[in-house]
């Protein structure tokens, strides 16, 4: 029954760091570099607090709407991606295409830079907004209410860019976008969820537009 009364002087006596909780520990568990913290418990939650974030080693840096050169839709990509030269094209298709067309002797460059200016311009963030307002911030494919929502447009972007180019093949096409009612109509646009917008997209040549259970019209 002594042993019971004697054993702690054996072992080092140390505070949690975590939860200031005192408890014992042995020698040997000290040397090898362990014997932190009073549980694994405490353990994982000063892990979680020291390499949360940007923090932690397996962080990938923050997520980045890019555009793409060949179809003119908008993805996302990590930064870490961007860095090693990555996150250029939206699919593996539109990358075949760019190699196809940098093979081409005859290829004259293409309408990223334009197409890109009115993605991002004040006008097109503001159709977005009129998009997920009307819709309530509700994807029309699935429900999800927030969360990371797209514009999605139902007739292309690309189409309706061709369209104004070739209406105004000689005029700056930035600046007639802004006149342009085609770009801008929100009937043209719908609230979807990252899942159904990428569902759309894949099955785009089976199914129109509206499918997937998708609404006419607002929800």
């Amino acid at each position: 029954m002594r042993e019971l009364a004697t054993w702690p002087f054996f072992m080092i006596k140390r505070t949690c760091p975590e939860c200031g909780k005192r408890f014992y520990i042995k020698p040997s568990v000290v040397k090898r570099g362990q014997g932190v913290f009073c549980s694994k418990l405490c353990g994982g939650m000063a892990y979680s607090k020291k390499f949360s974030g940007d923090k932690s080693p397996n962080f990938k840096g923050a997520i980045i709407d890019r555009v793409c050169p060949i179809c003119g839709e908008i993805f996302h990509v990590y930064a870490s991606g961007i860095k090693r030269g990555q996150g250029k094209f939206c699919s593996i298709s539109c990358r075949s295409k760019e190699k196809i067309k940098e093979n081409n002797p005859n290829w004259k460059g293409g309408n990223y830079s334009k197409q890109s200016a009115i993605r991002t311009s004040l006008r097109n963030k503001q159709w977005i907004k009129d998009v997920f307002n009307r819709d309530k911030f509700t994807c029309q494919g699935c429900g999800q209410i927030g969360n990371e929502l797209h514009a999605h447009h139902l007739k292309h972007f690309s189409d309706i860019f061709k369209e104004l180019e070739a209406k105004y093949p000689l005029l700056d096409l930035v600046d007639m976008a802004k006149g342009y009612e085609s770009f801008w109509d929100i009937s043209n646009g719908r609230t979807l969820c990252k899942l159904c917008h990428k569902k759309v997209h894949k099955n785009d040549k089976k199914i129109s537009r509206d499918g997937l259970g998708i609404a006419s019209g607002p929800r």
